[in-house]
């Protein structure tokens, strides 16, 4: 007797890929031509060939900045550097080739593409200098302390909900595009965290911001890969280890002696927080 079951299965639907056409100086195609992106960080590197049309395509990608090398008989080796890899991101880049000795070598520096023209779909990113450098406190996290799902109001259309007394809530009841709250799907590592009782609620997200990489928030117009959610996306990617060893200390500390008082209160509120933590990586 054969039993069969079937189980809900999500994609990688984190990564992102880079793709585009690859030319000669006089705008001709090159097919045939081997085209590979290294991230120099972690040592990932996934290779592909130019169809007979020029063009190329290198999906799977986890979300980083990578080297993209490209070789052809009868050219020289063209190198880009500072490709970045968005959280779910279609990169283009169209690569231009010199002719030469393929042991002569042309290195350029990318530059971001200024519009999303491979998808059709709204999102906001959020890079790992922006994460990083933007102040996080416990009152814009969630129910509890600091919490990476904070940014999600960078984005247009994202508004917190309202208590009773008129004054706004944290990210447990914010709302993306007038969508009604808790009706996000929140996405770590391509996999959903979603609970069947509560959808969209942020105390799944029980992992503290040092350990976020990059997130990405879409709010309408999803590839049709999504289609589990009301509101908008969620999506954060878990940093991974690199080829050196690395690490930080930290300690978040409010109290009553930096704390500044109100505009319209007569003394400082006491409030005292020490949130300690830190973060190790390196090679496996």
């Amino acid at each position: 007797m054969l039993l069969l079951c079937g189980a809900l299965v999500y994609g990688q639907s984190e990564r992102g890929s880079i793709r585009g056409t690859v030319l000669d100086s006089s705008g001709a195609v090159v097919p045939g031509s081997k085209v590979t992106a290294v991230n120099p960080a972690n040592g990932i590197e996934a290779t592909t060939r130019s169809t007979g049309s020029g063009n190329y395509n290198i999906p799977q990608l986890p979300p980083g900045t990578y080297r993209v090398e490209v070789e052809a008989a009868g050219f020289k080796k063209l190198v880009r550097e500072n490709v970045v890899v968005e959280v779910s991101g279609v990169t283009p880049l169209d690569l231009t080739m010199e002719v030469g000795q393929l042991s002569e070598q042309v290195t350029v520096t990318a530059e971001a593409p200024m519009l999303k023209s491979e998808t059709s779909e709204l999102s906001v990113d959020v890079n790992p200098k922006a994460y990083n450098d933007l102040p996080l406190t416990s009152a814009a996290g969630f129910v509890g302390g600091r919490g990476p799902e904070a940014f999600i109001f960078l984005s247009p259309g994202v508004t917190p909900g309202i208590h009773a007394g008129g004054s706004p809530t944290d990210t447990f009841d914010s709302h993306i595009n007038g969508s009604p709250s808790l009706s996000k799907e929140m996405q770590v590592d391509g996999m959903s965290t979603q609970i069947a009782e509560v959808q969209g609620d942020p105390r799944d997200l029980t992992f503290p911001p040092d350990a976020v990489q990059e997130m990405s928030l879409m709010t309408s117009s999803y590839p049709a890969e999504f289609g589990n959610t009301g509101g908008g996306i969620e999506r954060y990617v878990i940093k991974s280890g690199t080829n050196s060893f690395h690490g930080n200390l930290y300690e978040f500390l409010r109290n009553t002696a930096f704390d500044a008082r109100g505009f319209f209160n007569k003394s400082v509120a006491v409030h005292h927080e020490n949130e300690f933590g830190g973060t190790f990586g390196g090679p496996v």
